[in-house]
């Protein structure tokens, strides 16, 4: 029996999970695979030629994920999702020819994990900062504003010397912190208007004394002086998109 335990190179168990219950992902790996259909594989064992024939199983619960490949002899491919862990176990013949294929499975499953996981999460930052973009813009129009006036209740009005903006918002953040959205308005010379969903900065406009206008959260940091200050909290996100 060959038997291989190793540690997935990300510990996200939501994408682990997703990534093994879907069998192709755990075929494009499988190294000399001469012919495959929906429930049955055949590996070239390599330089004697032999090939093993295989039937796949699949067990799937919550924290174990496992395919089972049977024939003359087995290979069994599982997840321990919770511990990152993954094993593999082999009982047949020709152990010394199986254990390249076995070594080479592991890199390739580590490999393609990894970097789907990189171009997944590239997705979501690059989707997450369109959305961004696309509210500093609305930040800007009228309707926006006036659909943000309507939906939230104002929580706070003032009139403000401020020296760092950022560490204002930070005092109103934690100040009302019960509510998951806050629109952020001050107006004097200049003007910059802010939204907060969940605590996070989300939409940034700023219009500078030249009537420059901007959507980088860095800019703020270029702020100081005298703004009149209005607050309004949401408890709901719906109306936003």
């Amino acid at each position: 029996m060959l038997s291989r335990v190793t540690k997935l190179p990300i510990d996200d168990e939501n994408f682990l999970k997703l990534w093994f219950e879907n069998k192709d992902n755990v075929l494009k790996c499988m190294p000399n695979i001469k012919n495959s259909n929906e429930n049955e594989i055949v590996i070239d064992q390599g330089f004697l030629k032999e090939k093993l024939k295989f039937k796949i199983y699949t067990v799937n619960k919550d924290k174990y994920i496992e395919h089972k490949f049977v024939g003359n002899c087995s290979l069994r491919i599982i997840l321990l999702v919770d511990e990152a862990d993954l094993r593999i176990i082999y009982e047949g013949d020709n152990e010394k020819n199986m254990e390249k294929v076995i070594n080479d499975l592991i890199d390739n499953i580590k490999t393609n994990i990894l970097n789907t996981y990189k171009l997944e999460l590239e997705q979501k930052i690059s989707n997450r900062n369109n959305k961004n973009l696309e509210l500093s813009e609305n930040l800007s129009k009228v309707s926006f504003i006036t659909r943000l006036a309507t939906y939230m209740k104002i929580l706070l009005e003032e009139q403000k010397n401020i020296n760092d903006v950022t560490e204002y918002v930070e005092d109103l953040t934690l100040r009302f912190y019960n509510y998951p959205v806050l629109y952020i308005r001050g107006s004097g010379e200049e003007t910059f208007r802010l939204l907060l969903v969940n605590k996070e900065l989300r939409g940034v406009y700023i219009k500078h004394s030249d009537d420059k206008v901007s959507f980088n959260e860095i800019e703020l940091v270029k702020l100081k002086g005298e703004f009149n200050i209005r607050v309004y909290g949401g408890t709901s996100v719906s109306f936003l998109y």
